[in-house]
C-alpha cells in the first residue's frame, strides 16, 4: 500500500473535475448559495475561483468565467455573457446547457478524435451523475460515475475508469472529507482507490493479464471568495 499527496487524479485527465464534492452543504451561520455552474463543479457559496491544478474562475452570479483546459490551445476557456444568458466562449468555442441552466459541455469544437473537447456533465436526480474530460488526442478519455452520496450531498465514492486499445483500468475511489472550509467546501480529502488494470493479450495465450493495486491518497484545493 502506497500513500500519495496529489491535488490531480491520476493520470491527470479531469483537472479540476477530480477534485469535486461537497455540493449541497451549508456553513454554520446558514444556508450557502448555489448556481447551476457552482454545483456542476461541487461549489457553493460566494466562490470566485477554486484551484487544485487546474483553475476555474466564477462571476459573483456563480457563473463560469474561465476554465483552464491545461491541454491544448486555448489553454484557457474564457466566457462571457453579454446578450448571451447561456454564455459564449471567447474564440467561438462551445458552451452548451440543458433545460436547467446546466453546463452539459463547456469547450472547444475542434478537429480532434472526437471533436468535443473539455469538460462533460450528466446528470442524475440528485445531480452530477457522471463527468469526463476529452482531452482530444484520441488516447482514451477518463470517466468519472459518482456511486455513492453521504447525508450532504457529497460524493464518497466514485467508480474511474479508462480505456484504450493496450489496458482498460478500473478505480474504485473512496473519500473521506477531512478538511472544510466555513461555506462548507472541502479544501481536504483522503481517498482510497482499489485500481484493476487489464491489459490486452495478442498471443495465442489468448489470456489478459489484469493486476489490482490499493493507492492512499490525499487531496487539497485552495478557494477563494467574493467579499
Amino acid at each position: 500500500m502506497r500513500t500519495l499527496y496529489i491535488c490531480l487524479a491520476s493520470l491527470s485527465i479531469l483537472g479540476l473535475l477530480s477534485c469535486g464534492g461537497q455540493n449541497k452543504n451549508s456553513n454554520q451561520q446558514g444556508e450557502e448559495s448555489h448556481s447551476p455552474d457552482l454545483s456542476s463543479f461541487f461549489l457553493q457559496g460566494a466562490v470566485k475561483s477554486v484551484d487544485c491544478g487546474t483553475k476555474i474562475s466564477f462571476d459573483v452570479n456563480g457563473r463560469v468565467i474561465e476554465a483552464e483546459t491545461g491541454y491544448r490551445n486555448p489553454d484557457v476557456l474564457k466566457i462571457i455573457y453579454d446578450k448571451m444568458p447561456g454564455g459564449v466562449v471567447v474564440n467561438g468555442s462551445i458552451v452548451k446547457r440543458d433545460e436547467e441552466g446546466r453546463i452539459l459541455w463547456l469547450g472547444v469544437a475542434d478537429n480532434g478524435c472526437s471533436g468535443e473537447t473539455g469538460y462533460h456533465f450528466e446528470y442524475g436526480e440528485k445531480g452530477v451523475r457522471k463527468y469526463w474530460y476529452d482531452n482530444g488526442d484520441c488516447s482514451g478519455i477518463v470517466f468519472y460515475e459518482v456511486t455513492k452520496l453521504n447525508e450532504n450531498g457529497s460524493p464518497v465514492q466514485e467508480i474511474r475508469k479508462r480505456e484504450d486499445e493496450e489496458m482498460s483500468l478500473e478505480e474504485t475511489i473512496d473519500y473521506e472529507y477531512v478538511e472544510i472550509d466555513n461555506h462548507g467546501n472541502w479544501t481536504k480529502r483522503n481517498l482510497k482507490i482499489l485500481a484493476k488494470t487489464t491489459t490486452w493479450t495478442f498471443d495465442e495465450s489468448g489470456e489478459d493479464k489484469v493486476s489490482t493495486e490499493v493507492l492512499d491518497k490525499v487531496e487539497k484545493r485552495n478557494i477563494t471568495y467574493y467579499e
